[in-house]
């Protein structure tokens, strides 16, 4: 983040996030270069889609997937490349 203020200040924040429900749990991890590490835990079996947003309203599909393990890793490699980068994690029917 910059300010438009002289002279200009800028700052960098890092944080973790871990979403928890019943069923599936997403943690987000950054990782080496700005890339992030999400790391799907859930029931095996069961198939989840994992979406991607800058804005919070307009949400694209970032990659389907089966847990067949009770872990799934994936790693966003256009994280590194989008300054701001939301994400969810939903049950497909």
């Amino acid at each position: 983040m910059t300010d438009g203020g002289s002279p200009a200040l800028s700052a960098t924040v890092t944080f973790q996030i871990a979403v928890t429900t019943d069923s599936y749990r997403l943690d987000i991890h950054p990782i080496i270069g700005g890339l992030m590490k999400l790391e799907i835990t859930g029931a095996t079996g069961v198939d989840y889609e994992l979406q991607k947003s800058a804005d919070l309203k307009a949400w694209d599909k970032l990659v389907d997937f089966r847990i067949t393990t009770s872990h799934y890793p994936f790693i966003d490699v256009e994280s590194a490349t989008n300054a701001v980068r939301f994400y969810r994690l939903q049950l497909k029917p």
